[in-house]
C-alpha cells in the first residue's frame, strides 16, 4: 500500500488535568502540508488556553447537537403533542392543529448523545410499531413548500428568481422572508411563526466550517479520508451558489425593498440554505415545478433523525400529489418509548456533515482507503506485472481497498498484494503457474511465508498512517470526554467525532491484520514441527505469543467496537491495546525479519 502522507495541524488542546492520569498531547506537527497553513518553525497562538479560562469563569452550557448512537439515546426528556409540561412546543402543537394535523402518540424527545454531556432532538414513539405502521401524516397546507413560496407576497419575485437561482435557494429565500420580513413589513405574522421559532441557529454543516475548523479532520491524505474528499466538491459547489446569492442577487432584491439589507446578510443566507439542506424532505418528480424538483419543510417530521440499521430504505416515508399529504411509516419495528427514525440513505460522515449537519457513530458506511502498486524497481516487474493486469480483467478495483470498522481487507486487494509480494522463478512460466505460485488460484495451498509478507506490509503502512495524525486515538477520546473543560466548538466536537471514526477503522484493520500474521506464525511454525520434529526456543517463544494473542484478541476487538458505548471506561483498553501492539511490533522488528522470514523461506525452498 502506497498511501500518500500529507501532515495536517493538531488539534491546539491544553494538556487535560481532570483525572489522575492524564494523556499530554503529542508535540505539533510543523510540517507544510495540503491542510496545513503555518510554515516551517512558525510559533502558534494556543487560543484554546484562553477559551479554557473563559469557560471556567462564565461556564459553559451543554450543546443541543444531533450526534447520538446509531440505533438511538436514552430520552431524558419526553415531550408528548400538545402537553402542558413542554410549554415550548405548545405554539407548534396549536399550529399543526389548525392546519389538520391529528393528535398522535409520537412525542418529541431529548435524548442522550454519543459524547458524554450532549443531548440530540428526535421523535419517540409512545406505542410499540409495527413496520409499515402510518406514523405522521402532514398535510401540505401545513408545510413550507414551493406552493407556499409562490403563494406569498414575494411570490412574484421568486418566479421570476427561479431562472437564475437553485430551487433549494428559493426555498431558502422564502424561509427568510417569513422569518425576518413578514411581520415587519405586512403587519401581520407568518403562518409558519410558531414552527420558525424552533428552528437552530446554526445547523454545523461543513458549508460553515471555517478553514481551521476542516483542519481538525486531521486527513493525512484524500486517500485516507476518500469520502471526504469526495464531498469537497459538493461543498464548493454549495458555497458558490450562497456567494453568487449574496453578491449578485441579494443587491437587486435590497435595491427593490423586497428584503432589508441585514435579512440578506452572508450569514442569514448560509443559515436559511443549510436548513433547507438539512430539515427538507426532497421530492423528485413533482409536476408543479419546473425541474420536477422540490423541497417540503415539514413541522413535526423534520425532527425525524437518520439511522444505518438494516435493512435501509427510504421508501418508508412519501408525498401523494393528488391528497397533497406527506406520509410516514415505520420502516422496522419499534418498541414503545424508543426512538423512530428514517434512513437518508447509505450515506459516509462527510456526506452526513456536509447535508445534514452531524457524524453519525459507528457508520458502517465510513471507510479509510489504501492502494497497491508494483513498484517499477522489483526485479521481476514486467512478469508480475503480466498477471497483475490478468487479475485487473477479473477485479478491476483491485488495486484498491475501501476499509470500515470491521476490519476486514478485501481478497481482491489481497491478490494484488500476493503478486507484489511472491516470489517467481526467474525462467519463463505461464501465468497460471505464476497464480499458483503466488497463491492467487488455490487459497488452501497458500505459502506462511507470502501471508505474512503481505500482512506485514499493510501493518506497516496502517502504523505509519496513525503516526501521521498529531493526536492519538485514545486522545481524541480523552478530548471528547472532557469537552466542557476544553469548551470545544460543536463543529470542532463534530471533526473529533470524525477522526475518531476513521481512526478506529484503522486500528480494526490493525487488529485484524496482527490477527492475519498470528495466523500465518501457527502455519509456519505447525510447518516447521513437522518437517524438524522439533521446535527451536524462538518458535516456542512466538507459540507462547500466539497464544496470549488468542487470549486477548476478543477483548480488545470488543472494546474498541464499543467505543461509544456511554459509561466504560476506554483509557484502559486504548493504553492496552497501543502497549500490546507496540510490544508485538517491537518483536516482529526482532524477529520477523531475522528469523521468521529466515527460517520459513528456508523450509520453502527445502533447505533442512
Amino acid at each position: 500500500p502506497t498511501p500518500t502522507h500529507t501532515l495536517p495541524r493538531r488539534l491546539h488542546l491544553p494538556p487535560i488535568t481532570s483525572h489522575p492520569t492524564r494523556i499530554t498531547p503529542p508535540p505539533t506537527h510543523t510540517h507544510p502540508g495540503r491542510l496545513c497553513k503555518r510554515r516551517m518553525g512558525e510559533r502558534v497562538a494556543h487560543w484554546p488556553l484562553l477559551q479554557l479560562l473563559l469557560s471556567l469563569v462564565l461556564g459553559q452550557p451543554v450543546p443541543f447537537v444531533t450526534i447520538g448512537p446509531s440505533d438511538g439515546g436514552e430520552a431524558v426528556r419526553i415531550c408528548e403533542f400538545g402537553a402542558s409540561s413542554c410549554p415550548e412546543y405548545n405554539g407548534l402543537s396549536a399550529y399543526m392543529r389548525r392546519e389538520g394535523f391529528e393528535d398522535t402518540d409520537i412525542a418529541i424527545a431529548n435524548f442522550r448523545g454519543a459524547v458524554p454531556g450532549t443531548t440530540y432532538r428526535g421523535l419517540l414513539t409512545l406505542k410499540p410499531k409495527k413496520k409499515g405502521d402510518v406514523l405522521l401524516s402532514i398535510p401540505l397546507s401545513a408545510m413550507m413548500s414551493r406552493v407556499s413560496a409562490m403563494d406569498s407576497t414575494i411570490g412574484t419575485v421568486l418566479r421570476t428568481l427561479e431562472r437564475i437561482v437553485s430551487t433549494r435557494m428559493i426555498m431558502a429565500l422564502h424561509l427568510l422572508y417569513e422569518k425576518f420580513e413578514k411581520e415587519r413589513k405586512e403587519s401581520i405574522p407568518s403562518k409558519f411563526k410558531e414552527f420558525l421559532s424552533l428552528l437552530p441557529d446554526d445547523t454545523n454543516s461543513l458549508l460553515i466550517f471555517s478553514p481551521d475548523d476542516m483542519e481538525e479532520f486531521q486527513c493525512p491524505s484524500t486517500d485516507v479520508c476518500p469520502a471526504l474528499a469526495s464531498v469537497e466538491t459538493q461543498r464548493k459547489m454549495g458555497l458558490h451558489q450562497i456567494n453568487a446569492t449574496a453578491s449578485l442577487v441579494a443587491p437587486i432584491l435590497i435595491r427593490n425593498h423586497v428584503f432589508d439589507p441585514a435579512t440578506l446578510s452572508k450569514r442569514n443566507l448560509t443559515w436559511a440554505y443549510t436548513t433547507i439542506l438539512a430539515r427538507a424532505f426532497s421530492l423528485t418528480r413533482d409536476p408543479e415545478t419546473p425541474n420536477g424538483q422540490s423541497f417540503l419543510l415539514a413541522p413535526f417530521a423534520d425532527l425525524l433523525n437518520h439511522h444505518n440499521i438494516g435493512p435501509l430504505s427510504n421508501s418508508n416515508y412519501g408525498y401523494n400529489i393528488t391528497s397533497r399529504i406527506l406520509r410516514l411509516s415505520a420502516d422496522r419495528d419499534y418498541s414503545e418509548n424508543s426512538e423512530i427514525f428514517i434512513s437518508y440513505g447509505q450515506l459516509t460522515n462527510p456526506y452526513l456533515m456536509l447535508n445534514y449537519g452531524f457524524v453519525l457513530p459507528d457508520n458502517v458506511y465510513e471507510s479509510v482507503g489504501l492502494k497497491a502498486e508494483i513498484p517499477s524497481t522489483d526485479p521481476q516487474y514486467q512478469s508480475k506485472l503480466e498477471l497483475l493486469q490478468e487479475v485487473l480483467k477479473a477485479y478491476p478495483n483491485a488495486t484498491e481497498a475501501r476499509l470500515s470498522l470491521t476490519g476486514e481487507i478485501s481478497d481482491d486487494f489481497l491478490k494484488v498484494l500476493r503478486i507484489k509480494h511472491c516470489r517467481l522463478p526467474e525462467e519463463n512460466i505461464s501465468l497460471q503457474t505464476k497464480a499458483d505460485l503466488c497463491g492467487i488460484s488455490d487459497p488452501s495451498v497458500r505459502d506462511p511465508s507470502l501471508e505474512f509478507r503481505i500482512h506485514h506490509d499493510v501493518l506497516v503502512n496502517l502504523e505509519s498512517l496513525l503516526r501521521e495524525y498529531p493526536t492519538s486515538l485514545a486522545y481524541d477520546v480523552r478530548v471528547l470526554k472532557n469537552w466542557k473543560e476544553l469548551n470545544i466548538s460543536s463543529r470542532v466536537l463534530s471533526a473529533v467525532m470524525f477522526r475518531v471514526e476513521i481512526k478506529r477503522i484503522l486500528w480494526s484493520t490493525m487488529l485484524e491484520t496482527l490477527r492475519a500474521i498470528h495466523e500465518s506464525f501457527v502455519q509456519s511454525a505447525d510447518l516447521l514441527s513437522e518437517n524438524s520434529g522439533n521446535e527451536t526456543d524462538e518458535w516456542k517463544t512466538w507459540r507462547e505469543k500466539s497464544h496470549k494473542w488468542d487470549e486477548n484478541y476478543r477483548k480488545w476487538r470488543a472494546a474498541l467496537d464499543s467505543t461509544w458505548t456511554e459509561g466504560k471506561d476506554l483509557k484502559k483498553f486504548f493504553l492496552e491495546v497501543l502497549d500490546v501492539s507496540d510490544a508485538i511490533t517491537r518483536a516482529m522488528k526482532v524477529h520477523a525479519q531475522d528469523t521468521v522470514r529466515m527460517v520459513v523461506d528456508s523450509l520453502v525452498n527445502g533447505d533442512e
